[in-house]
């Protein structure tokens, strides 16, 4: 490989530094994966990405940053996979699809939602953001068998709306696809893109609430409604939620 021998040792012996028993057995219980976990923090974790970086961005380049990324992800250690994003994370103005295409097979070795979200924030979302042949894959993905590509389609656009270049129906198109989702994780990320729309376009989450919000829980309305203006939400409120 383009990187030292000995590169995915080292840091995995950084990481395993970082690490603490007591948060690796709390790490296990809330992210609910099945791979070893080290206790290291993810803020730790971005610390070391960027320490990293530095160095073989510099000797290599992207390809080398990627040869690295995808020798760590092949770990069974938690904090090794998500060091192998948080090298990515460190260089944002580099994703596209072609990074995205290198990173496409990770998915099926994914377990948990952390990395999930993730990948879809800091390599998805950012490529969302440069490079405009991304977004037509995630259309392809909300109907894909992985539960977590589903749920890596609906929330890798939210960079693009935090720069208020979305475009909120693609969401709700994607969201009437998977009106009948069974998956936990992928059914709590309706809320969540919802409420990013909130912030940014609030006129059109309006309009689509008004439509479709008898598909959504009290939870889930009182959740993505939180940042509507006081009449838009006073309004959903009670069309759904106190006449119920």
């Amino acid at each position: 490989m383009a990187f030292p021998e000995d590169a995915v040792e080292q840091c995995m012996a950084r990481l395993k530094e970082l690490g603490r028993s007591k948060s690796a057995s709390h790490m296990n219980k809330f992210i609910k994966t099945e791979l070893e976990c080290y206790g290291a923090t993810v803020t730790n974790t971005h610390k070391l990405a960027k320490e990293i970086v530095q160095e073989v961005y510099a000797d290599g380049g992207l390809e080398k940053v990627l040869d690295l990324s995808d020798a760590l992800w092949n770990e069974p250690v938690f904090e090794a996979r998500m060091l192998a994003i948080s090298l990515l994370k460190a260089i944002p103005k580099e994703m596209n699809m072609d990074v995205v295409k290198r990173i496409v097979p990770w998915f099926s070795s994914v377990d948990n939602w952390a990395h999930c979200d993730a990948l879809s924030g800091y390599v998805l979302g950012e490529a969302i953001v440069r490079d405009e042949k991304v977004l037509p894959l995630m259309k392809r993905w909300t109907t894909n068998k992985n539960p977590w590509k589903r749920r890596a389609a609906l929330i890798a656009p939210i960079p693009l709306y935090r720069k208020k270049r979305g475009k909120p129906e693609f969401t709700f198109k994607q969201l009437e696809i998977l009106e009948d989702e069974k998956e936990y994780y992928v059914k709590k990320a309706f809320d969540w893109i919802l409420t990013e729309i909130g912030k940014r376009y609030p006129d059109e989450l309006h309009s689509y609430l008004m439509e479709n919000g008898k598909r959504y829980n009290r939870t889930q309305l009182k959740q993505c409604t939180k940042y509507l203006p006081a009449p838009y939400l006073k309004y959903v409120l009670e069309c759904y939620i106190t006449s119920s």
